[in-house]
């Protein structure tokens, strides 16, 4: 489907789309990109699509698994761009405990054992972030400052600044994981099930693209995490 001939709601998704991670949205920077669509179209789409928006948090349903979030309130009515993140991933973030990462890590204990599980997956979690190494010094280079001190001022703390993805590696991680044991199971621990795996990690957007990651002082990373949590759960 060509642009022309797309419905007023993916225009809008494809505007939001435009924003770098985490930059400020709002209704005026979707006006600015698709000046012929009716306003009350832009405005419905925008509230459909942003995470915790006032209108939209006054209908108590929580949305599909698959919702796509292109943005998120992180203040009062301030916005910041997401990149199409699903509802799920999120979820996941937010409820690892007892979510989609606690399935997958029963799945491969009783396949593999739980003690292997917790030493092993644990451990190739934790340098899963070597996949995302390339990306990350991009995202480095591209955004230089914290993106969220440059849009609502300084935070208190002393500025250490980090790669952050807009959902977590862990999540990630496992969601291929479960791409490799669907595929071939009991292959995790061989030198194909590597190979897959690595794959994966590196064709999941939410792990290895610069365009789901900014760089962010600690204060704000931990402001927007609890933010999201609270928006979520």
């Amino acid at each position: 489907m060509t642009m022309n001939n797309a419905s007023g709601a993916e225009r809008v998704r494809a505007a939001l789309a435009t924003a770098l991670p985490l930059r400020p949205i709002s209704l005026d920077y979707v006006y600015q990109r698709v000046p012929d669509l009716d306003k009350k179209t832009v405005q419905a789409a925008f509230y459909a699509h942003v995470l915790g928006f006032a209108v939209a948090s006054r209908d108590k349903s929580k949305g599909s698994e698959d919702q796509r979030y292109f943005g998120v309130t992180f203040r009062d009515d301030a916005h910041v761009a997401l990149p199409g993140v699903p509802r799920h991933r999120l979820n996941d973030d937010v409820d690892d405990a007892r979510g989609r990462i606690a399935e997958t890590c029963a799945r491969l204990g009783h396949r593999y054992g739980k003690a292997c599980v917790d030493y092993w997956v644990r451990s190739a979690q934790r340098r899963s972030v070597d996949v995302a190494r390339s990306a990350m010094t991009r995202v480095r280079a591209r955004d230089v400052r914290c993106v969220l001190c440059d849009a609502f001022g300084p935070s208190d703390a002393p500025a250490v600044l980090q790669v952050a993805h807009l959902t977590t590696r862990k999540s990630a991680f496992y969601a291929a994981v479960d791409v490799v044991e669907q595929a071939s199971p009991g292959t995790l621990f061989t030198d194909a099930g590597v190979a897959a795996l690595q794959v994966a990690l590196r064709t999941d957007p939410f792990h290895s693209d610069e365009r789901c990651m900014a760089l962010l002082c600690r204060p704000h990373d931990r402001e927007l995490q609890a933010r999201v949590k609270t928006l979520v759960t």
